[in-house]
């Protein structure tokens, strides 16, 4: 009887027992609480540092990898069209320090520019679209000459645009001039878009006629960008030491659309040179020049 009232005691003053030798229930889980927060974590849904996509499968560092390549060049795209197509607004709007007031009443031709800038950054966007979004679709797979031949032809309509609607008699520039770019710029993207006319007529693979484009591209990038009073007073016939009122922008416009020329020419060359070259390396390598430029006149400012 001594034993048996010793045993209540004890059981009273300690009612959750230690853990024995014996395995009864209450002795293998000594905690209650501690033994679900096991079961929790078991579960994922436990603990403070747990992450609830954990086992979830989803790696976020691989499909920002993978949608950036494809995103750059859609948004690319829609700028450039804008530039372009609205580009009094793309200036006002989205570009500080400009004032497109001051632009379309005093300086018109860097108007003009500024347009021809976003048909070639169009021409490099079209390139990028083709080639990097619809590599791996079998469906609408396009190849290096077609996405070239296709990137030209806004800067096929802003160049005929510009040569039929009377504007280089309100500038003074050149029309026969203006007229063989046009031209040029027709024979290669007709070439690019038919390849069996090239393999007929043209005495010389495709990936010749695709250097040649480079070099045209970047020669005439070089000579307008880095030589731009030159190519004010030769395309323009612009001469742009004399203090006229509104021409203080024009040469910084004209620089930036060689550059974007130069950008363009660089990429069909990266294609052409290094066949192993994937697209993605070629096209971040294409936007140097065009990035470099923009950032060296953001210094200078």
């Amino acid at each position: 009887m001594a034993i048996l009232a010793s045993s209540a005691e004890a059981a009273i003053a300690r009612p959750f027992p230690l853990p024995t030798s014996t395995s009864t229930p209450m002795s293998s889980n000594p905690n209650p609480i501690r033994q679900k927060s096991k079961a929790l974590n078991v579960r994922g849904g436990g603990g403070w540092n747990m992450n609830p996509l954990d086992g979830v499968g989803v790696n976020f560092n691989a499909a920002i990898t993978k949608a950036l390549p494809k995103l750059l060049p859609k948004l690319g795209l829609v700028a450039s069209t804008a530039m372009a197509l609205s580009t009094s607004t793309v200036l006002d709007k989205y570009i500080p320090g400009i004032d497109i007031d001051y632009i379309e009443t005093v300086d018109p031709m860097s108007l003009l520019v500024a347009r021809r800038i976003g048909a070639s950054l169009m021409h490099y966007s079209i390139i990028a679209y083709l080639l990097q979004c619809h590599d791996d679709a079998t469906w609408c797979s396009v190849s290096v000459p077609t996405a070239v031949g296709l990137g030209a032809l806004p800067i096929i309509v802003e160049l005929a645009k510009g040569l039929f609607d009377g504007i280089h008699k309100e500038f003074g520039y050149s029309w026969e001039l203006q007229a063989l770019v046009l031209f040029v710029f027709i024979a290669f993207s007709y070439s690019f878009l038919n390849e069996s006319f090239v393999e007929s007529y043209v005495p010389m693979e495709m990936e010749m006629l695709l250097k040649m484009y480079s070099a045209f591209l970047i020669l005439n990038g070089v000579f307008v960008g880095c030589f731009t009073k030159l190519a004010c007073k030769t395309w323009g016939n612009v001469n742009t030491d004399t203090t006229e009122p509104g021409l203080s922008t024009l040469p910084t416009f004209v620089s930036i659309w060689g550059f974007s020329i130069i950008s363009v020419g660089t990429l069909v060359g990266c294609f052409t040179i290094d066949n192993s070259m994937t697209t993605t390396k070629a096209l971040a390598l294409g936007t140097a020049p065009f990035l470099g430029k923009l950032i060296v006149n953001k210094l200078l400012m």
